[in-house]
């Protein structure tokens, strides 16, 4: 089988997300009440693919492997996002920008309204791949820093 159960307990030194913390803050709320909340266990399913660790989806399979719902848009096989749709065809957020309805990235705009990361080297406009520069300033940071 492709389940496993996880068991969480949170103490003083655990660091947590936003949902964990959530969570910890309902188990202290339990505690005041005199309940005890303090184990929860989880049941988690993988991929049934061998050798995928990725969370299953509707159907068993991760979304890579056809898990999980598809694009309502008659001939499009994409990931459902939102609304039954992909981010090409309606899914997903949008640009926060009045008119436009491309889908936001960073920061809630699109690509075109600045939602883009760039290199991290300066005056350079091409998208960052490895530690923030791009393929071409990556390679000529990693060569100068041998020397």
């Amino acid at each position: 089988s492709n389940e496993i159960f996880v068991t969480n307990v949170l103490d003083a030194n655990t660091t947590v997300g936003s949902q964990q913390l959530q969570l910890a803050k309902r188990d202290q709320s339990c505690r005041d009440r005199g309940n005890s909340c303090e184990k929860r266990v989880q049941k988690i399913k993988f991929c049934e693919i061998d050798s995928c660790l990725k969370r299953a989806k509707t159907g068993g399979l991760c979304i890579a492997h056809g898990g999980g719902s598809r694009c309502s848009n008659e001939g499009c096989c994409k990931h459902a996002v939102t609304l039954g749709r992909c981010i090409s065809h309606g899914g997903g957020k949008r640009c926060a920008i009045a008119g436009c309805g491309n889908a936001s990235r960073k920061q809630g705009v699109c690509w075109s309204h600045g939602g883009k990361l760039l290199c991290k080297y300066e005056g350079c406009a091409k998208g960052p791949k490895l530690g923030g520069l791009c393929w071409s300033h990556n390679k000529s940071h990693v060569a100068n820093s041998d020397q």
